[in-house]
C-alpha cells in the first residue's frame, strides 16, 4: 500500500491534534486523582450564594468581590448584579451585600459585573468593574467610603472601541488601567462564539491586553485565553493568566504602557483570577476539572473540585527561581467549589468561587 499525499497530511493533522487533545485532557484533571488539603482552619462564609468571582483587597484588608457570572444556573435572588464586601479585620460579621447609589433602575436590571480592580488614593477607594451589557462591554467606577460603609456611590462608566470581550482589569492610576479581551469569539454578541472550543483547545493567541490611559487605548500584548490580570507592588510587572496554555505570563511594562513578555510560568492547571500579595507573590485560582463544571452547570453533579496555587517570586525578579505551590485543593462535597480568586492577606484567604460560596482560612497557626 502506497502513502499519496491525502493520508500524509491526514496522518500528520491526526498526529497534532490528537497530542494537542491528549495534553489538553490531561491538563483538566481527566484521569488524575488529587489529595485534599486545606491552608489551615476554613470555613465557608455566610451570605454567599452564586459566586464570588473577582476578589480585590484594600491595603487595610477590605475584600471587594463580584457575583458569578449571569449564565449561572443559581438563584436568581443572588445572582443579580451584586457587589459584596468582606473585612479581613472582622471575619466573623461574614459578607454583606453592597447597595448600589447614584445609578437607575435600569442599570441596576443590566449590571452584570465580572472582573475588578480596587485603587486608593488619599484614602478613598474606587472599584473599576466590567460590566458585560446587552450590546457592549464597559468598565463601572465606584466610589467607596468608610463613612458609608454598606453602599458604593457609581461615578462613572468607560466605554471604548477595544473592550469587546473584556474579562479582568489592573488599575495603575485614575483612570489609567490595563484590561484583558478574554477570547475572540466567545461572547456572545459574536456571530463566530462557536469558534470559541478552538481558542480553548488550541492556544491561539486571540486574546488580547488593552492599555487605557485617559480616553487613549491600544492593544500592548496578545495571548491565548487571557483571564485575571495583576500587577506586582512596584508596578514594574504584570501578570496575566493565560487558562488554555495553563500559565500566568509575566510582562515587563515599557515606556508609554506598552508591554513586553519577559516569562511565563507554568502552573499545572488553568489559572483564573490572579491576586499578587505586599510581598509581591502571585496567588491564582485554578480550574482543574472543566468537565466536572459542565456537569455542575447542568445540573447532573452537586460538586466538582476547588483548587489554588501560590506563585513565590523572588525579589531581585530572576524568573528562573520562581516556585509554584498549591494551597487548596478539596473535592468540593462539604467546602466550596470551582475556585476562581484566591487572595492572601496577613496570614488569611480568602477563595472566591465562579458560581458557588466564599471560603476563609485562617493560616495563622500552619506557621
Amino acid at each position: 500500500m502506497t502513502l499519496n499525499k491525502k493520508h500524509l497530511v491526514f496522518g500528520i493533522l491526526y498526529f497534532i491534534l490528537a497530542k494537542q487533545i491528549h495534553l489538553w485532557l490531561c491538563s483538566h484533571g481527566v484521569a488524575t486523582r488529587h489529595i485534599n488539603h486545606r491552608p489551615g482552619n476554613c470555613k465557608v462564609v455566610p451570605n454567599i450564594q452564586c459566586g464570588s468571582e473577582k476578589v480585590s483587597v484594600t491595603s487595610n484588608g477590605l475584600a471587594f468581590m463580584t457575583n458569578g457570572p449571569s449564565s449561572t444556573n443559581c438563584n436568581k435572588d443572588f445572582l443579580r448584579g451584586n457587589l459584596y464586601l468582606f473585612d479581613f479585620n472582622k471575619p466573623d460579621q461574614g459578607a454583606k451585600r453592597l447597595q448600589m447609589k447614584n445609578v437607575s433602575k435600569e442599570f441596576l436590571e443590566n449590571f452584570d459585573p465580572h472582573g475588578m480592580d480596587v485603587f486608593e488614593v488619599n484614602g478613598v477607594v474606587k472599584l473599576y468593574v466590567v460590566n458585560h451589557l446587552d450590546d457592549f462591554d464597559a468598565i463601572e467606577v465606584f466610589q467607596y467610603s468608610s463613612e458609608h460603609p454598606t453602599d458604593v456611590y457609581h461615578v462613572s462608566t468607560i466605554r471604548n472601541d477595544l473592550f469587546n470581550c473584556l474579562n479582568d482589569v489592573t488599575i495603575i492610576d485614575k483612570d489609567e488601567f490595563y484590561a484583558t479581551n478574554f477570547v475572540k469569539f466567545f461572547c456572545l454578541r459574536s456571530r463566530f462564539k462557536y469558534l470559541s472550543t478552538f481558542e480553548v483547545i488550541f492556544p491561539l493567541n486571540t486574546a488580547n491586553i488593552v492599555l487605557y490611559n485617559k480616553g487613549f487605548s491600544s492593544i500592548v500584548a496578545h495571548g491565548a485565553v487571557l483571564n485575571g490580570l495583576a500587577q506586582s507592588p512596584d508596578k514594574k510587572f504584570i501578570y496575566a493568566a493565560s487558562s488554555s496554555t495553563s500559565t500566568i505570563v509575566v510582562y515587563k511594562r515599557q515606556n508609554e504602557g506598552q508591554l513586553k513578555r519577559v516569562s511565563q510560568i507554568n502552573v499545572g492547571y488553568a489559572p483564573d483570577n490572579v491576586h499578587v500579595d505586599k510581598k509581591g507573590h502571585v496567588y491564582a485560582g485554578t480550574q482543574k476539572n472543566f468537565f466536572g463544571m459542565g456537569l455542575l452547570l447542568m445540573n447532573q453533579t452537586d460538586f466538582v473540585s476547588a483548587s489554588a496555587i501560590k506563585v513565590e517570586i523572588p525579589e531581585d525578579y530572576d524568573w528562573r527561581n520562581v516556585k509554584v505551590k498549591e494551597i487548596l485543593h478539596d473535592e468540593g462535597k462539604d467546602f466550596v467549589h470551582v475556585v476562581s480568586s484566591a487572595v492572601f492577606f496577613n496570614d488569611y484567604y480568602l477563595f472566591g468561587t465562579v458560581f458557588h460560596k466564599l471560603a476563609y482560612c485562617d493560616n495563622t497557626k500552619q506557621k
